[in-house]
Formats: C-alpha cells, structure tokens, sequence
C-alpha cells in the first residue's frame, strides 16, 4: 500500500490500539496538529515508526488508522506532551492520519447504530 511507510528490513510491523477518553475529545485535535500520539501505557515504549495504529474513541467505537512516523520516546521539558490535561503520558511517537471515520464506526451495530 502506498500509505504505509516503508518498515526496515527483519522487522516485523506490528499494529497498535490508543484509546481517546471520554471527556478528552479536544486532544485528537492536538495530536493532528502536531502528529503526535501519547500513551501513559508501559507498553507504549515498544511502537516503531512504521507500525500501524489504530484508535478507539472510549463510549463511541473506531475513529481513525494511523502510521506511526517516529519510534516512541519518552518526554522530556524540551520534548514533552502537547496535552495539557493532568495526565502522566509516559510515551509519544508521530503519527501520520490515513483514514479518519465519520461517523465513528461501531463494531456489532446495525447501520453504525448500536
């Protein structure tokens, strides 16, 4: 596929899920205006630039596929997160938005209605 980036040979791309809380809509804003995504997960720390990504609005359903652009790092004061919302985000990597849903698509529904 054209969209995807290209993924350094002996490696094997893996997919991802994030997550946008209920009540942190505004965020997706941020994280296209700047392409990037953070995670407070442990796990986090293994995304690599050429991963897929995927998101999930909490309370909605699926919203976007991503490619991960960047290998995670941790934030620093001279790198840090874009949100300013409480949270501990113990990851952020780049993003690049393929596909974004509209409406957001609602696994076991009838026409996108639950």
């Amino acid at each position: 596929m054209t969209d995807l980036l290209s993924v350094a040979s002996g490696r094997v791309r893996s997919a991802w899920v994030g997550a946008l809380s209920v009540g942190q809509e505004s965020n997706w804003d941020i994280c296209k205006d700047k392409s990037l995504w953070g995670s407070g997960a442990n796990t986090a720390g293994a995304v690599r630039g050429g991963d897929e990504f995927f998101l999930w609005q909490s309370g909605g359903g699926w919203f976007a596929r991503c490619i991960v652009t960047t290998d995670s790092r941790i934030p620093t004061a001279s790198d840090p997160a874009p949100w300013d919302d409480g949270r501990e985000y113990k990851w952020i990597f780049g993003i690049k938005v393929v596909k974004e849903l509209d409406p957001i698509y609602q696994p076991g529904s009838t026409n996108n209605r639950q």
